[in-house]
């Protein structure tokens, strides 16, 4: 298999960029192990300039080898769930996120795909305090179920 060249994966970290801001469900394609990958090597979610990016991409390549491979793989999954889409809808659909949606289900829908997700690379600080508050106002309201007092016996 030809080496990724810095150029190429530079290409790769702009498509990729691309996809998670108009078509975050493609990623629903792979498995969290995938899209982990994925983020971690090419960074989609952040706009780095190429030296900072090479810089990230080396570093990772000599200390975890094994994961420029891993999300090649998850990339090349990506890229041809793109293609058959280019192929078999209207530019209007594509652009509209339609046809990503459509094609995702469509491919989810198959026998033993299971349950699939997005994964968001780093937490939803303001979706995690919003959480944190539901939960602190229904401990409030809820009735102490665990008292210390023991349980009336029958």
């Amino acid at each position: 298999m030809p080496r990724l060249t810095n150029t190429h994966y530079r290409y790769r970290h702009a498509s990729l960029m691309t996809v998670w801001r108009r078509w975050p469900d493609l990623f629903r394609l792979l498995s969290p192990q995938q899209q982990r990958d994925l983020h971690r090597y090419y960074r989609p979610t952040d706009a780095l300039p190429a030296l900072k990016l090479i810089a990230h991409r080396r570093r990772l390549d000599e200390h975890e080898p094994s994961l420029g491979a891993r999300a090649g793989k998850a990339f090349m999954v990506l890229h041809r769930g793109l293609e058959q889409i280019c192929a078999h809808y209207s530019e209007d659909d594509i652009l509209h996120g339609t046809a990503v949606k459509h094609y995702v289900a469509n491919r989810l829908a198959k026998p033993g795909s299971g349950v699939s997700a997005v994964l968001r690379p780093e937490p939803d600080l303001g979706k995690l305090t919003q959480a944190l508050h539901r939960l602190a106002e229904a401990e409030s309201v809820a009735p102490d179920t665990d008292s210390d007092q023991p349980l009336a016996r029958m």
